[in-house]
C-alpha cells in the first residue's frame, strides 16, 4: 500500500520549524522608520501565526504517525495473513503429497492385482487348453478302444455263431452215429447164426448171454460218447 504525499513541513522536526519561523520574523521585521504602531502587537500576531503553524504541523505529524501506525498494522495483518496463507499452502501441499502417495499406492496395488489376474487367466487358459487336449486324446483312445472292442465282440459273435453251427452239426452227426450204432447192435442181436464162436456154444446156452452183454457194453459206450450226455437207450428187442 503506497503512502499518500504529505506536506514538506510535516516531515521536518519541530525545532527546525521554530528556527525557520523566527528567522522569517526577524528578516521581515519593519525598520524603525516604517514601524507599525505597536511592536507588541506585531510580536503577538507573529506568535499566533507561529502557534497556528505549529498546531498545523503537529496535526499533520499526528496524522502521519496515525497513518504510519495504520500502515504498520496493515503490514502486520498482511504478514499474518501471508504467514497463515503459507501455512495453509504448506498444509495443502502436505495433504496433496499424502493423497498422491496414497493414490500411487492404490495404483500400484491395482496394477499388481491386474497383473496377478492376467497371470491367473493365462494359467487358466493354458490349463483349459491342456485339459481339452488331454480329453481329446483320451476320447480318441476311448473311441479306438470301443471300436476295437466292438470289432472283437463282432469277431467273437461270429466265432461263437460258427462254433455253435459246428457244434450243432457235430451233435447231429453224433446223433446219427449213435442211431447207426444202435441199429447195428439190433442187427447183431437179430442175426440168425450169430458169430463164429457163438455156434460152438449153442449147446451150452451161453452164446445169447455173451451177445447181450457185449451189446449192452457197446450201447453204454455209444451213450457216453454222444454229445449232450447219455440218454435212455431204446429197449432191447425180445430174444426169439
Amino acid at each position: 500500500m503506497k503512502t499518500p504525499p504529505r506536506p514538506l513541513i510535516a516531515a521536518l522536526p519541530v525545532a527546525v520549524l521554530l528556527m525557520l519561523l523566527l528567522a522569517l520574523l526577524v528578516g521581515s521585521a519593519p525598520s524603525p522608520v516604517l514601524a507599525q504602531p505597536s511592536a507588541a502587537t506585531r510580536d503577538t500576531e507573529a506568535l499566533r501565526r507561529l502557534q497556528r503553524t505549529l498546531q498545523q504541523a503537529q496535526q499533520e505529524r499526528d496524522a502521519a504517525q496515525a497513518e504510519k501506525a495504520a500502515l504498520q498494522r496493515e503490514r502486520d495483518a498482511e504478514a499474518v495473513q501471508q504467514k497463515q496463507a503459507l501455512g495453509r499452502l504448506a498444509g495443502l501441499q502436505r495433504d496433496s503429497q499424502a493423497q498422491r502417495s496414497q493414490l500411487q499406492s492404490q495404483i500400484d496395488s491395482l496394477q499388481q492385482q491386474l497383473q496377478a489376474a492376467q497371470t491367473r487367466q493365462q494359467e487358466t487358459e493354458q490349463a483349459s487348453a491342456s485339459a481339452e487336449t488331454t480329453w481329446a486324446r483320451e476320447r480318441q483312445a476311448l473311441r479306438q478302444d470301443l471300436n476295437g472292442r466292438t470289432q472283437t465282440h463282432q469277431a467273437l459273435v461270429a466265432q461263437l455263431t460258427a462254433a455253435k453251427a459246428a457244434l450243432d452239426q457235430a451233435g447231429q452227426r453224433n446223433q446219427d452215429l449213435h442211431a447207426l450204432g444202435l441199429e447195428l447192435l439190433d442187427l447183431y442181436r437179430q442175426a440168425p447164426d450169430g458169430a463164429q464162436w457163438q455156434r460152438g456154444e449153442r449147446l451150452l446156452g451161453l452164446a445169447g448171454v455173451r451177445i447181450e452183454e457185449r451189446a449192452e457194453t457197446a450201447r453204454a459206450r455209444l451213450d457216453a460218447a454222444r454229445v449232450g450226455g447219455a440218454q435212455p437207450s431204446r429197449a432191447a428187442p425180445a430174444q426169439p
